[in-house]
C-alpha cells in the first residue's frame, strides 16, 4: 500500500512539475511566437497560468495587434475552467467559461478585404466536400457562461465619408448551456448601441430538447444610426427618431419549425425625416411624435397573426408641387449610380378569396393629432394646411372578410371641415359611406380657370354632404345636397361685379349610376343678380370676358 502511495505522489508531482515548468511556459511563449511568425502581428498578454488544482486556465490583459501595430481585439480577463465532472458525465462539462473587457475593431479596407482576412486560412481547392448531413453536436455542458464585452466597433473605409458604428457594454450570461440536458436553463442577454438603444433578452433555452423560449425587448434604438448604415443611397436624411420592440416568444426547432410571439409591441417614437441640404429641397419632410403596433400574437403552427392596435399619433407632413415636380418624390429617389435595386413585389398573383394560408386580424387602426401642409399652383393660396387631421378604421382581416368601419375628419386651413363616416367591405367593395363638407372657399380655385377667362371669383361657400352608395368599389348610388352661398364673380381690371347670389340650394340630388338616371327635387336661387352695361363703342360687358385667343 505505501508503494502504491509513493507512485501516487510521484505522479501527482511529476504532474505538477510538468504544468509549472512546461506547460506554463509554453504557454506564455508559444502564442505570440505563432502569431509574430505566421500572422506577422504582436500579441501581448500578462502571465498565462493554468491552475492544475482546479483545471482553471486564466488569462490576463491580452491583446493582439493590428498589421501596423495598431489596436485590433484586446481582452482584461479570461477563464476556463474545466470541470472534473468531465470524467464521468456525457461530453466534456465546465464550469466556468469567462471573458471580461472584450474590444475588437473591424475594419473593412477594401471591397473584399478587411483588417482580419490575413488570420482567416486560404481556400483550400482540394478539401473535400462538406457531408450533405451535419454532424452530431458534441457533448457540452458549461454551468456558467459570461460573456462581456466593452465595445464592438465596426469601420467601412470603402465608403465617402467614412463609416463607423459600434455597440456598446455588451453583457451575456447563460446558466447550465448543454448540449445534453433536455430541460431548458436560463440565459439573459444584454447590450448597448453606440448611438443609444439597449436590447435585454432572457429566457430558456434547451438545445437537446430544441426550443427556447423567454422575453425580449429593445428600447430607444436609434434610427438615425440604422440611416447612416444607407446614407450613400439615400436622398433624405433621418436626424431622430427611436424604435424600440417587445413581446414574449417560444421557438421549436426539434421535429419542424415552429413559433410564437405574444404580446408583442412595437413603436417609433420622435421620427424625423428631411432632404439631405444637398438636394436643395425646402419645407418639405415627415415628422412622427409616435407610432405603436400593441397586442401583437403569432402562432407560426396555426400561420395567424393579430394586432390589437396601430395608432399614429402627431403625423406631420409638408411638400410641394411645382410644374413637374412634387419635392416628397424626389426625396425618397434612390441616389447614386450604386444604388441597391428594389423591386416592386408582384401584388397581381395575391388570390384575395383564397381562404388557406396566413390569417390575419387587425382590431383597430387610428390616425390622430395629425397635419398635412401641401403648397401647389392649383390653388390661391398656394399654401394649404390640412388641420386637425383624424381618420379611424375598425376590424380589418386577412383573407378580407365583413365590414370596416371608417371615419375621416379634417379641417383647412381654418376654413373647411369635412369628413367621411361608413363602412365597406373591403372583400367585395360593397359599402355605404356618408360625407359632408363645409366652407370651402370657391375663390382658391382661381388658378385653374382658363387663362384666357378675364374673369375671377371674389367669393362664394360650398357646403354639401350626402351618402355613396358603392358597389364592387364602384358608386352605384350617389345622393347629395348642398349650396354655394354669397357667391360673386369679378371681370379683371373692373370695380363691377359680373354676377353674384345670395345662394343657390339644391335638394335630394339623386345620381343612380346603374340606373343611368339622374333626379333632383328641389332648386332655388336666392337673390340673384347680374349686371348688363352697354359700353359707348355698343359692346356689353359680358363680350370681352374671354380674351381674344393670339395665333
Amino acid at each position: 500500500m505505501r508503494t502504491v502511495f509513493r507512485v501516487l505522489g510521484a505522479v501527482y508531482l511529476g504532474y505538477i512539475a510538468l504544468v509549472v515548468f512546461l506547460l506554463t511556459p509554453a504557454l506564455n511563449f508559444i502564442p505570440s511566437w505563432y502569431a509574430d511568425k505566421y500572422l506577422q502581428r504582436e500579441l501581448r498578454s500578462d502571465i498565462i497560468l493554468f491552475n492544475p488544482f482546479t483545471l482553471a486556465l486564466s488569462l490576463r490583459n491580452v491583446a493582439l495587434l493590428e498589421a501596423d501595430g495598431g489596436r485590433f481585439a484586446d481582452l482584461v480577463k479570461a477563464e476556463i475552467d474545466l470541470s472534473t465532472a468531465s470524467l464521468w458525465s456525457d461530453g466534456w462539462v465546465l464550469d466556468k467559461l469567462l471573458l471580461e473587457g472584450f474590444y475588437v475593431h473591424a475594419k473593412q479596407l477594401t471591397a473584399e478585404e478587411f483588417n482580419f482576412s490575413d488570420l482567416l486560412p486560404p481556400d483550400d481547392p482540394d478539401a473535400p466536400p462538406e457531408p450533405e448531413e451535419p454532424a452530431a453536436i458534441p457533448g457540452i455542458t458549461i454551468h456558467h457562461v459570461s460573456l462581456q464585452a466593452d465595445r464592438i466597433e465596426f469601420t467601412d473605409r470603402t465608403r465617402d465619408p467614412l463609416f463607423n458604428t459600434r455597440f456598446d457594454e455588451l453583457d451575456i450570461e447563460v446558466r447550465n448551456l448543454s448540449t445534453i440536458i433536455e430541460e431548458g436553463q436560463p440565459y439573459r442577454l444584454d447590450f448597448k448601441g453606440g448611438g443609444g438603444g439597449h436590447l435585454h433578452w432572457e429566457g430558456v433555452v434547451s438545445v437537446p430538447g430544441a426550443y427556447s423560449e423567454g422575453t425580449l425587448s429593445l428600447a430607444d434604438v436609434s434610427l438615425h444610426e440604422a440611416w447612416r448604415i444607407a446614407e450613400p443611397w439615400l436622398n433624405f436624411a433621418i436626424p431622430t427618431g427611436t424604435v424600440g420592440v417587445e413581446g414574449k416568444y417560444r421557438v421549436d426547432w426539434k421535429d419542424a419549425l415552429d413559433y410564437r410571439i405574444s404580446g408583442g409591441e412595437f413603436a417609433i417614437a420622435e421620427l424625423k425625416v428631411e432632404p439631405r441640404k444637398a438636394l436643395g429641397i425646402e419645407d418639405s419632410y415627415i415628422r412622427l411624435e409616435d407610432l405603436t403596433i400593441s397586442g401583437v400574437d403569432v402562432d407560426g403552427t396555426r400561420q395567424n397573426v393579430g394586432v390589437a392596435d396601430f395608432t399614429v399619433d402627431g403625423l406631420d407632413i409638408a411638400g410641394w408641387m411645382e410644374d413637374e415636380r412634387i419635392s416628397l418624390a424626389e426625396m425618397f429617389e434612390p441616389r447614386g449610380d450604386d444604388a441597391p435595386d428594389i423591386e416592386a413585389p408582384d401584388l397581381s398573383e395575391i388570390d384575395t378569396d383564397d381562404t388557406g394560408g396566413w390569417t390575419a386580424e387587425l382590431t383597430r387602426t387610428r390616425l390622430i393629432n395629425s397635419s398635412i401642409k401641401w403648397r401647389s399652383p392649383f390653388t390661391d393660396p398656394p399654401l394649404l394646411e390640412v388641420t386637425p387631421l383624424e381618420a379611424s378604421l375598425g376590424r380589418i382581416t386577412w383573407p378580407l372578410s365583413g365590414d370596416t368601419e371608417m371615419l375621416l375628419d379634417l379641417g383647412i386651413s381654418g376654413e373647411v371641415k369635412a369628413g367621411i363616416d361608413g363602412s365597406l367591405a373591403f372583400a367585395s367593395g360593397d359599402g355605404t359611406i356618408a360625407y359632408e363638407l363645409q366652407g370651402l372657399p370657391l375663390r382658391w380655385f382661381n388658378p385653374n380657370l382658363p387663362a384666357a377667362l378675364k374673369a375671377r371669383i371674389t367669393d362664394g361657400h360650398l357646403a354639401t354632404d350626402g351618402k355613396v352608395v358603392l358597389k364592387g368599389f364602384s358608386p352605384q348610388l350617389i345622393t347629395n345636397e348642398g349650396a354655394i352661398s354669397d357667391f360673386a364673380v369679378r371681370v379683371q381690371e373692373a370695380e363691377q361685379v359680373l354676377t353674384n347670389w345670395k345662394s343657390v340650394r339644391w335638394e335630394t340630388l339623386e345620381v343612380d349610376t346603374e340606373q343611368r338616371n339622374v333626379s333632383l327635387q328641389k332648386l332655388s336661387l336666392n337673390s340673384y343678380e347680374g349686371r348688363l352695361h352697354i359700353r359707348e363703342d355698343g359692346s356689353i360687358n359680358t363680350s370681352k370676358v374671354w380674351q381674344e385667343e393670339v395665333g
